[in-house]
């Protein structure tokens, strides 16, 4: 079996996490895909440092704390390099 896509997604809506576990249920089952989640930039932030596997970041935009746009900055300081995919109201 080869590795699979970890992916952040970083969003201060409770119900994003049950929505996208629903959606990738298969993939995580059949190992194509871990997924992790982070309820703003400042905590996703760390979730890079602590777990370098992390190859995919989907982040809000409007979220407390750090917005999707600090987080976006201050991902290109982090050790591994990173593309954000920041979304707008795509739910």
């Amino acid at each position: 079996m080869s590795s699979s896509t970890h992916i952040l997604f970083v969003d201060d809506e409770p119900d994003l996490e049950i929505l996208v576990k629903q959606r990738f249920r298969k993939q995580v089952k059949e190992g194509n895909f871990k997924l992790s989640f982070a309820q703003n930039g400042e905590d996703a932030l760390g979730k890079l440092l602590e777990d370098p596997s992390i190859g995919i970041i989907v982040t809000d935009i409007n979220m407390p704390i750090m917005d999707g746009f600090d987080f976006s900055e201050r991902v290109k300081s982090c050790p591994t390099p990173y593309t954000c995919n920041c979304r707008l109201g795509l739910w």
